[in-house]
């Protein structure tokens, strides 16, 4: 507890900025887009300057001018890392439920040069810092993993020991005693964090498609509760506590084609943040951003995550709740299928700028911010 409170009050000397880099989709639309093609009337304006606040801000600012990447892109890939690093400590209470940090978030371009993959390269890159153990490459202790195929590979990777019941035999002898004993056939794995990293979301996508996948089922207990199983007679492994985090990329008719109408209505893509994201910049050379320039930053997000991992329950101010009563209808009632009820405001996803900030609340304006122009607007696709 009193490492907790150093933490914090070493991390509340930092700077607040709150200016974002400027955003470029009105000059993108009106010139046709760096992607070749232009950009969709209805594509979204850019999450308000105050999505852009704290830590997770000036990550952004850090990277931005080193990547042709999208702030937006940059923004919910720090978010989602940061969130699935801390795991299952910083935590919102709705009724009966605990709801942690553990994001999904796909990422949609108008072509597949969007700068995803660029995007996701640079946030990883800090994050690996920040972590070691989480981010190793070369390793089967890491915690970044891809191949998306069904609900029994996602439990196998978070899954708990496994063990079985074997007869008890007579020392010396085959003959058995009548009686049994639990044996350990797998260890299981004892880091419950997992970030599902999917450069090719249509192929997920498309596996859920078939007949008798039960990945979707999977996902959508993987970010409800943690508590994974199925009820499958040749696969024993279930998973409990597990943190899972999935970021994707995909571009929009790939999305239009592949996510199937079952999938938009029975809760699956509204469990998802989609945002869209599009080449911010020609950088023909490149960026330059060396690691001794991430160091700082680095540091910060070290003494966060360090801070998150002692939060425990987050509660809202009264202006927060005030702010929240009268948003909850909207949020949670009226529309169907993928635009809602928005699943992603029951679960306070707020709560990744929360103690990614470093604070217990958080102003009217970035709670504002956060739902409208992120979770509905971020929506349209």
């Amino acid at each position: 507890m009193r490492k907790a409170k150093s933490v914090n009050a070493k991390l509340q000397q930092q700077p607040k900025a709150v200016k974002p880099a400027p955003g470029a989709t009105a000059q993108l639309r009106s010139s046709g887009g760096w992607d070749g093609q232009p950009i969709p009337q209805q594509w979204p304006d850019p999450p308000a300057e105050e999505a852009y606040y704290g830590l997770a801000g000036d990550v952004v600012r850090t990277i931005e001018p080193h990547t042709e990447a999208s702030p937006v892109a940059l923004l919910i890939q720090t978010l989602q890392c940061f969130g699935n690093i801390v795991g299952r400590t910083a935590y919102f209470t709705a009724e009966a439920s605990k709801h942690f940090m553990n994001l999904y978030g796909v990422l949609v371009g108008v072509t597949s040069v969007g700068r995803k993959g660029s995007s996701w390269a640079q946030v990883s890159r800090i994050f690996r810092i920040v972590d070691r153990e989480w981010g190793q490459t070369e390793s089967e202790q890491t915690r970044i993993l891809s191949g998306l195929s069904s609900g029994e590979g996602l439990i196998w990777a978070v899954r708990d020991p496994i063990t079985k019941q074997e007869a008890i035999r007579e020392k010396g002898s085959y003959r058995t005693t009548g009686e049994y004993q639990d044996v350990q056939t797998d260890r299981g794995v004892s880091d419950k964090r997992l970030f599902v990293y999917e450069s090719e979301f249509a192929s997920p996508l498309q596996m859920m498609a078939r007949e008798g996948n039960t990945l979707s089922v999977v996902l959508r207990q993987a970010w409800d509760s943690g508590d994974l199983n199925t009820l499958t007679k040749n696969s024993p492994a279930k998973a409990t506590g597990a943190h899972v985090s999935v970021v994707g990329h995909v571009t929009r008719d790939e999305l239009r084609r592949e996510l199937s109408t079952t999938d938009m209505a029975n809760g699956f893509a509204n469990r998802i943040l989609w945002v869209c994201a599009t080449r911010s910049k020609e950088l023909p050379e490149g960026g330059n951003l060396t690691d001794s320039d991430l160091g700082p930053l680095v540091e910060r997000l070290k003494d966060a995550v360090a801070f998150a991992q002692n939060v425990g329950e987050m509660k809202r101010d009264p202006a927060i709740k005030e702010l929240w009563a009268r948003t909850y209808h909207e949020l949670t009632t009226g529309r169907r299928g993928l635009l809602g009820p928005s699943r992603l405001g029951q679960k306070h996803r707020p709560c990744g700028w929360l103690v990614c900030k470093r604070f217990w609340t958080s102003p009217p304006w970035c709670v504002r911010s956060i739902y409208w122009r992120l979770f509905l607007c971020g929506s349209i696709v």
